[in-house]
């Protein structure tokens, strides 16, 4: 039970570079003949990264609240990194289709940096 939270985490980690990857072949440009291909699967597929991810910040509020004695909630690093990477996944699903200003590339580089923070700060956590 306790590596359900990790292992979880881990999977949202891998979706976030993932999409970022091919968000960043979806942009437009004269050298990018695959671009449209990819900004279909970055729209097809990053709702559910998104999901995992909140999915994954749920379950660590929940592993820390029944599972650790030795954690209160939000008091280490990891647990306000994977709380901002869920706020950046809502963000991002927030601003894919309905920002005129063109934020979604940087909301989005703003969840991959929270992730891969998140993850490192978790490894000391680990059962």
């Amino acid at each position: 039970m306790a590596w359900i939270h990790p292992l979880l985490g881990a999977l949202a980690v891998a979706g976030v570079v993932w999409m970022a990857w091919v968000g960043l072949n979806a942009r437009p440009g004269p050298r990018r003949p695959g671009a449209g291909a990819a900004r279909r699967q970055h729209a097809r597929v990053a709702p559910a990264v998104a999901a995992l991810v909140g999915l994954a910040a749920a379950g660590g509020l929940l592993s820390a609240g029944l599972l650790r004695d030795d954690l209160d909630l939000l008091s280490t690093a990891h647990g306000w990194a994977g709380l901002t990477c869920a706020a950046f996944a809502a963000a991002s699903w927030a601003t894919a289709r309905r920002s005129r200003l063109g934020l979604h590339p940087y909301v989005g580089l703003g969840l991959l940096m929270a992730a891969v923070g998140a993850l490192l700060l978790g490894l000391e956590h680990l059962p």
